[in-house]
């Protein structure tokens, strides 16, 4: 299973970075460059996690289950948010398809890495309802 998770979170990492431009002067060279960066950033996270709660298979499971549920969603989200076919988008809109998906892919891949830090680095908090979060 944890295989089947890895090789579905990986594909998705690929097919989204493969459909990028280079169209931007930012600190990377386009959004799809930075949106390498914050997936590795989050794969990072989620292996800490997966160590550092190695001894509780329930939990890996639906963190793992999570994960994937994610990425169909971010992937649904972004089918959402640029309905158009991707041929026209540039036609229409002016602006390169690729260029702004990787952007929303950025952004989303970013909060999803504060919710992980929930686990990676936890706060003690005073929350009367218990979690996973040690």
């Amino acid at each position: 299973m944890k295989l089947l998770n890895t090789i579905i979170i990986g594909s998705s990492i690929i097919l989204m970075a493969s459909s990028c431009s280079n169209n931007s002067e930012t600190k990377y060279a386009n959004p799809c460059d930075e949106l390498d960066a914050v997936d590795l950033e989050m794969l990072q996270k989620i292996d800490k996690i997966r160590g550092q709660y190695k001894d509780e298979p329930d939990f890996i499971k639906r963190l793992n289950d999570a994960q994937i549920y994610w990425i169909q969603y971010k992937d649904r989200h972004i089918r959402a948010l640029y309905p158009d076919k991707k041929e026209n988008y540039k036609k229409e809109f002016g602006m390169d398809y690729n260029y702004c998906k990787c952007d929303e892919h950025v952004r989303i891949t970013k909060a999803r890495i504060e919710e992980l830090n929930r686990w990676s680095n936890p706060k003690k908090t005073h929350d009367k309802c218990p979690t996973s979060i040690k």
